[in-house]
């Protein structure tokens, strides 16, 4: 718990069928409006959470224990939400997941990541847990890192390194029982911001190596869904947490566009399935199963690619 308290929540009190939406109205008013799930929510057992909340210059502090749970920020809330923070989780005592910008940071007791609250992340606490987590204004510590955008997702070992120093500061600015003076709070928040950003940039990628594994994760992500004829750009950014925007830019760094690539692995697809599918299975159900809604369509494309018709393949 921390050692001074602004503000404190707790779901004990309501009824436990009711608790598990008082803590998602919790974190909402506490942190930033996101979704939660609880995985098989047990009413009758409830959902006990606790979260404790102070302010120390212009670092928001808040300690917070609660039951198993995913946590969501879509982008439908980034854009209708702008907080201008990053969240800095620290984890106490048990471990968790955190996953933006196409990186997962697997944080163990000890351990920190940083978080965009401005962009898609998603959380996820597979038990109990119990963390520290500072909310950190953008304008505080950006200037401070080497690039912003390659920190965030980022696991630091709160026990070796520069590490070791920001997490000793985390938990000690937690414990502190006493006030801390406007003066000396400000004091205190450069100080965390330049262990942070040292313990951040240290640990982060370099800018070719995360542009090059944001692009194999895109891949990779297309390559899972590529034969689902609903696909969009938006979807494969959104699960990788990556804007469709940059990954229109990625794909544009590598000669390729989204169309193209998807276009390319359906065909790949239809040209082995062609000649594995049995008789009974028509050309049509061969373009339908490998994501093309225009029988048309895939005829021409897959002429056009291999320099044939399907039905030539099939036969040959």
């Amino acid at each position: 718990m921390l050692g001074a308290v602004d503000r404190s929540f707790t779901t004990a009190g309501h009824r436990r069928e009711r608790q598990f939406d008082v803590w998602r109205s919790i974190v909402a008013d506490a942190f930033v409006p996101v979704e939660l799930d609880s995985g098989a929510f047990d009413a009758d057992a409830g959902f006990a959470s606790d979260c404790q909340v102070r302010r120390v210059g212009g670092l928001t502090v808040s300690w917070m224990r609660s039951a198993a749970q995913q946590v969501r920020r879509t982008p439908a809330q980034t854009a209708s939400t702008v907080c201008g923070v990053y969240f800095l989780n620290f984890a106490l005592d048990s471990h968790s997941t955190v996953h933006q910008d196409g990186r997962i940071a697997r944080l163990g007791p000890g351990d920190f990541a940083l978080v965009d609250g401005d962009r898609p992340f998603r959380l996820e606490f597979p038990d109990v847990f119990e963390q520290i987590s500072l909310i950190i204004p953008k304008a505080g510590l950006d200037p401070s890192l080497v690039d912003p955008r390659v920190a965030t997702a980022v696991t630091v070992r709160g026990d070796q390194g520069i590490g070791a120093l920001a997490a000793a500061a985390f938990a000690g600015l937690a414990a502190q029982a006493g006030r801390i003076d406007d003066r000396a709070a400000a004091a205190v928040g450069v100080h965390i911001v330049g262990l942070l950003a040292a313990a951040l940039d240290a640990q982060a990628p370099a800018p070719a190596a995360r542009r090059a594994a944001l692009y194999r994760a895109l891949l990779e992500e297309i390559e899972r869904s590529h034969l689902d004829a609903d696909l969009t750009l938006q979807d494969v950014a959104r699960r990788i947490s990556i804007s469709p925007s940059y990954a229109t830019k990625l794909l544009a760094e590598n000669g390729t566009s989204f169309g193209r690539w998807v276009l390319a692995r359906r065909l790949d697809h239809a040209w082995n399935l062609l000649v594995q599918a049995p008789w009974t299975m028509s050309i049509t159900d061969v373009a339908m199963r490998c994501g093309f809604r225009d029988p048309g369509h895939f005829a021409r494309a897959f002429r056009a690619r291999f320099g044939m018709t399907p039905s030539e393949r099939r036969a040959g």
